[in-house]
Order: structure tokens, then C-alpha cells, then sequence
């Protein structure tokens, strides 16, 4: 088929015949009466909302999302806005990469910063991630060594 627009005049030219019901998608073609569209505990991706707008189903019961906190700890962690390093640091790339990969499992994230390796701080901030989220995911703080704080506070 081709369409020309010539001055507001549209001329379209058919190269071949069409077949009475072709291209046409039959009344229950994707869904049948009784079939399930849904299952439970699926989670409502852009396919599945596809789906359930095509059978005219605007709301659907959920969960609620669960709420995770991510905290990243170490005296030697930057955030990305640092342009110049100083020596012995490193950019925080944990929570970059931790946060997009929670994100994609359809949780909220809130991510609450990079925390110093002192008691006082990391305690400050788990019981302030306590009190907001579901679930605490804490990168860092687990060197096994003296400076590693994560286990004292939890266990506190």
C-alpha cells in the first residue's frame, strides 16, 4: 500500500487484494471466557498491565511494596559528586548498583547514604532506617576485623 499526499489530496494505491477478515483479530482470540489472566503473586509488569487493560480491569488488589532501606559503610567510601579522589578513597559504587538491582524486584528504595565506620554513626542511622523500612540491606561493615561494626550494632 502507498500513500501520497499531493496538495491535500490523498491518493492511496492497493498492490494487492485483501481477503474479507484478514488482519482482523477475533472477540476472545488472547482471552476466553473463564480463563485466568492473572496469577497470584504475579508481579504487574507493563505486559501484565497490558493485559489487564484490555480486559477493561482498572484496579487489581496488591501488596504493599515493601520498603528497603540501603545504607553504605566505610571511612574510605565517596559519593559520586567527589570529582577529585583523595588518597585512599574510592567512589561508593555499591549502592549505585545495589539500588537499580532492588529497584528491579518493584520494592521502594531509599537509599540513606554512606555512613562513617564509627559505632555512634552506623547505630544513628540503622535505627533511623528501623523505624522507615521492611528491610535494611547494609554494604560494608563486615571485614571481620576490628573496624567491623555492622555485627555490634545489629546484635545491639
Amino acid at each position: 500500500m502507498l500513500l501520497i499526499n499531493t496538495k491535500l489530496c490523498y491518493k492511496i494505491y492497493i498492490s494487492n487484494a485483501v481477503a474479507p477478515g484478514t488482519h482482523i483479530i477475533n472477540i476472545g482470540h488472547d482471552v476466553k471466557k473463564e480463563d485466568l489472566i492473572v496469577k497470584k503473586d504475579t508481579l504487574i509488569d507493563l505486559a501484565t498491565m497490558g493485559i489487564l487493560a484490555s480486559c477493561g480491569i482498572q484496579k487489581v488488589l496488591v501488596y504493599k511494596k515493601p520498603i528497603v532501606s540501603l545504607i553504605s559503610s566505610g571511612n574510605e567510601l565517596v559519593s559520586q559528586d567527589i570529582e577529585i579522589l583523595d588518597i585512599g578513597k574510592i567512589y561508593d559504587i555499591n549502592s549505585i548498583v545495589l539500588k537499580k538491582a532492588i529497584e528491579n524486584t518493584g520494592v521502594l528504595v531509599h537509599f540513606l547514604g554512606v555512613v562513617k565506620d564509627t559505632y555512634k554513626d552506623l547505630k544513628k542511622i540503622i535505627d533511623k532506617a528501623l523505624g522507615k523500612s521492611d528491610i535494611i540491606i547494609l554494604s560494608g561493615g563486615t571485614s571481620k576485623g576490628e573496624g567491623d561494626l555492622g555485627p555490634r550494632v545489629l546484635e545491639d
